[in-house]
């Protein structure tokens, strides 16, 4: 059932959102944010000593769905602090969503790396 509601969610994120998540292999750190409660799709890119976006922005109540990509193709787990969020990668790759009912800043990254990026809930 869990399966059924994330598919149901996944296909309605990626039908309400647009953004321009290519891939690069020259990534740099980005700062991305929103500025109303929404559906929010992030695609969270790392590669070498880099994280990108470095910091997140979301309105309380946002839905959002993080899709990881580690170009360095670590085998690790996502974690989005105070939010209990744990994803493990599989060849380099999560994906997972999450309801932003928190304020506050809260640390994300990969659990064993020291690449750590922001996420910030007005």
């Amino acid at each position: 059932m869990k399966k059924i509601l994330f598919i149901i969610a996944l296909l309605f994120l990626v039908g309400c959102t647009s953004s321009d998540n290519s891939l690069t292999n020259d990534i740099t750190g980005n700062v991305v944010a929103y500025d109303a409660p929404s559906n929010v799709k992030v695609t969270v890119k790392l590669q070498g000593s880099v994280m990108d976006p470095s910091e997140i922005t979301v309105k309380q109540g946002s839905l959002v769905l993080l899709e990881i990509i580690d170009l360095d193709n670590a085998t690790d787990v996502f974690v989005v602090n105070g939010y209990n969020v744990e994803e493990k990668l599989v060849n380099g790759e999560g994906l997972f969503y999450f309801k932003a009912n928190k304020k506050g800043a809260f640390t994300y990254g990969l659990r064993t790396d020291k690449r750590k990026g922001t996420l910030v809930v007005n």
